[in-house]
């Protein structure tokens, strides 16, 4: 796939999951909310390419100490190469990463499980928090040890949960007890969600509409934004944050302690 249409490609896949936040305002007479809530997945998904690219584009450590020539090419002028391809570099890869993991696509253009352990750990995040972030339209066989070999159990379930579709590639999960566990983590995370979703949009339908004034909260500004965007993190982090730091966040302070898996 040549770069540009790698990269042209990928607003299609944010299409349907962006779209909806305008036919929500749509629906309930106020497009306004609807901008907010694009608001809300824009901050999420801009902090997420942020995130990944900076971990990616410093490279790796051990790389570093050895004096290994981290280039990346004509694309990019280092960082963690590894995986990736010369033509799309990292600043693509990790856009490409971001976007695939915040939506339901599954599509790669680099191998997920090379790239750094905290920029794994952010892919992770933004699948755990896939259904607000864009979202879509509907222990045998590891490949490491020690954390990273925790991070590619945790992102095939992630991944699984999600209906997402990518890997943490080192991971065999053709096993009759994966492929029957993750199956079930399909189930949960897709049919499980259905009933709550379609019960939050009841009771919305069902509320009288009240006329702003004095005592009621605007849904359409910053200072919903702000807050709505702060319960995700927080409430993301304290379900989350105990695995990751068992996954990726010990596999970082363990390669910056010289430690590799």
């Amino acid at each position: 796939m040549p770069v540009r249409s790698s990269i042209e490609s990928l607003p299609l896949i944010f299409l349907i999951g962006v779209a909806l936040t305008n036919t929500f305002g749509r629906m309930i007479g106020s497009q306004r909310q609807g901008w907010a809530l694009l608001a809300v997945m824009g901050v999420l998904f801009a902090a997420g390419i942020a995130g990944v690219y900076a971990v990616e584009a410093e490279g790796n450590p051990a790389f570093a100490a050895l004096n290994v020539d981290q280039s990346a090419g004509p694309l990019q002028a280092g960082g963690n190469m590894e995986g990736k391809e010369v033509r799309f570099g990292i600043a693509a890869s990790a856009l490409f990463a971001t976007v695939t993991t915040d939506s339901s696509s599954g599509a790669v253009n680099a191998m997920h499980d090379s790239f750094m352990p905290l920029a794994g750990g952010l892919l992770m995040v933004n699948m755990m928090l896939d259904e607000v972030i864009v979202g879509g339209v509907g222990l045998a066989g590891l490949g490491n040890n020690g954390p990273h070999g925790l991070s590619e159990i945790l992102y095939a379930y992630t991944s699984a949960a999600a209906t997402n579709g990518s890997a943490f590639a080192g991971l065999n999960t053709n096993t009759p007890f994966y492929n029957l566990t993750l199956a079930l983590a399909m189930f949960i995370g897709r049919f499980f969600i259905i009933v709550p979703v379609l019960a939050i949009a009841g009771s919305l339908a069902a509320k009288p509409v009240i006329p702003a004034g004095n005592g009621t909260l605007p849904t359409s500004g910053g200072l919903f934004v702000g807050p709505l965007v702060s319960v995700i993190v927080i409430v993301g982090g304290l379900t989350f944050l105990p695995a990751l730091a068992l996954g990726p966040i010990a596999e970082h302070f363990a390669m910056r302690a010289g430690a590799h898996y």
